[in-house]
């Protein structure tokens, strides 16, 4: 992984942006900074990395782009606070959107496999 990917903030995402980070490296899973800003729920990181360029409809390994993953963490029950949970799926949504308004795309076959795996999974 790079220090784009496990960058928290915009400050510092920026910062290493300035500094030359690549948007379109990959980590071992083929998971880019982009899709680390999506699990963060960060539209401010998302926003930046699509500005620099980086691919909305980057897939990782198992085929898994940005938009599934945060379609995903909208199923998911991740806070028992209620407040805590609405917070955090507003911010999922702005991504969402994001992503959506600067292109991704998904597939439709891909995302019924990802509703059944994550229903089978108890989530």
């Amino acid at each position: 992984m790079t220090a784009l990917m496990y960058a928290r903030g915009l400050p510092v995402v920026k910062l290493l942006l300035s500094a030359g980070a690549s948007v379109k490296d990959k980590d071992i899973t083929g998971k880019t900074a982009l899709y680390w800003a999506t699990q963060q729920a960060d539209p401010e990181v998302v926003r930046a990395l699509i500005k620099a360029g980086a691919n909305v409809n980057a897939k990782d390994d198992k085929g898994m782009s940005a938009l599934q993953l945060a379609k995903l963490e909208l199923l998911a029950e991740n806070f028992a606070d209620k407040g805590l949970r609405d917070a955090y799926k507003a911010r999922v949504q702005k991504v969402i959107d994001l992503l959506v308004t600067s292109g991704a795309k998904e597939d439709p076959h891909r995302r019924l496999q990802c509703k059944i795996n994550y229903s089978l999974r108890g989530f």
